[in-house]
């Protein structure tokens, strides 16, 4: 397990296409965090100040799942681009190792993009002052922040693991995401139950959602009711995606020559 944690963070971090992402996304998100307009339009009180931080960065960061999505995906289809998954086998490592090295690698990914979360809150918190309730019900979506990410990754990586290419990979994501899943989504609006297990859409709920309706029709679309916290339902259904997504890519892995 340790040696396949150092091989996955040295790729990361020899990889300057990685670094270039990782900077344009610390600029991106300090600027989208600090505006947060789209949080005060919903919420009366100071967005940036504790315990509102933890909700408002999570949503706003929420929008840059793209870059983290990049990153694993020139991680991952890189490895079949430069054959280092042969090379891999050949020296020793079995197929499950290596599922479970881009595992890591998912890991260490998520788990940075949080720490840089909780960084930046902590930064603009004490910037705005009043400390008084320091975490708060609030703290609760920083852990749907990094179950979010690590969700979407497991599907990115499933992807990958199908396409084996980058561009495409990236393409058929973007589709995916932009396009094919919000089609489902309204298309449901009567189907109220169906749509809120749409794979995307359960691990968007993960986070503070103002947009998200609770009609079952178009026509009696409402805000609801604003939640201050990460529902632990909507955390065991992420799991289980999570689960099914990591299952489906072993079976492709172990099933396919290399």
């Amino acid at each position: 397990m340790k040696r396949l944690f150092e091989i996955e963070l040295l790729k990361l971090r020899k990889n300057r296409a990685i670094m270039v992402i990782g900077f344009l996304y610390a600029l991106i998100s300090i600027f989208l965090v600090y505006k947060s307009t789209g949080v005060k339009t919903y919420i009366d009180t100071e967005t940036l100040q504790f315990p509102m931080i933890w909700l408002t960065a999570t949503y706003m960061l929420g929008f840059l799942v793209i870059f983290p999505a990049i990153i694993s995906i020139i991680n991952t289809t890189s490895e079949f681009s430069y054959k280092t998954t042969r090379q891999h086998i050949i020296d020793g490592m079995s197929r499950n190792e290596f599922i479970l090295s881009k595992l890591i690698s998912i890991f260490i990914i998520s788990t940075v993009f949080t720490l840089y979360l909780i960084l930046l809150c902590l930064i603009l918190g004490f910037s705005k002052g009043n400390y008084n309730e320091f975490f708060g019900e609030q703290f609760s979506f920083v852990l749907g922040y990094f179950l979010y990410l690590f969700g979407i990754l497991t599907f990115v990586q499933l992807i990958c693991f199908l396409l084996k290419k980058t561009g495409l990979s990236l393409g058929i994501f973007l589709l995916y995401y932009l396009c094919v899943e919000p089609i489902l989504y309204w298309s449901l609006l009567d189907k109220f139950e169906i749509k809120k297990f749409l794979p995307l859409e359960v691990f968007d709920n993960l986070l503070f959602s103002p947009l998200k309706d609770n009609s079952e029709t178009i026509d009696k679309l409402e805000i609801p009711n604003i939640v201050y916290h990460m529902e632990w339902k909507n955390a065991l259904i992420s799991i289980v995606y999570i689960i099914l997504f990591i299952v489906i890519t072993k079976t492709i892995f172990n099933k396919r020559d290399i």
